[in-house]
């Protein structure tokens, strides 16, 4: 079990426990933003009322990739001005986990890079986001960080 916290801004910590009961005790004794995760980075509970800090450390545990991969489904979010970051997911169903737990303005994408759902409320971000996607080449799969 581990839990994720945000400590300053875009600056995500992650605290590994050995035991289940040990993470909750930590994690209902903490008043910020946090999420705990089992074993297998799922999300157990979160905590906190700062909805951004959550994003955050959401998107801190995916894989990100340097552009758009060729048959995968994209999370393309702005993350501050001009930090446009591509999430790759093999499934539909895995993107929009991602995809409906964040409140960055975002962008859902097919594998035939069609704009399937847009979410936040950043008009601006959303003109971001289409700007790079459609500036940006398609990348190879071996191309995550």
């Amino acid at each position: 079990n581990g839990r994720g916290t945000e400590s300053g801004l875009g600056n995500v910590v992650f605290y590994p426990f050995d035991y289940k009961e040990r993470a909750d005790d930590f994690f209902d004794k903490q008043l910020f933003a946090r999420i705990l995760f089992d074993p297998d980075l799922q999300e157990v509970r979160t905590g906190g009322m700062n909805p951004l800090a959550l994003s955050s450390i959401r998107c801190s545990k995916q894989q990100k990739s340097e552009g758009i991969i060729e048959g995968k489904w994209m999370v393309v979010t702005e993350q501050g001005l001009g930090n446009i970051c591509f999430y790759p997911f093999s499934d539909e169903k895995k993107a929009r986990v991602l995809f409906d737990r964040l409140v960055f303005s975002r962008v859902l994408l097919d594998p035939a890079r069609q704009e399937v759902s847009t979410g936040g409320f950043n008009p601006l971000s959303l003109y971001n986001i289409r700007n790079k996607v459609a500036n940006t080449s398609t990348v190879s799969s071996s191309v995550w960080w």
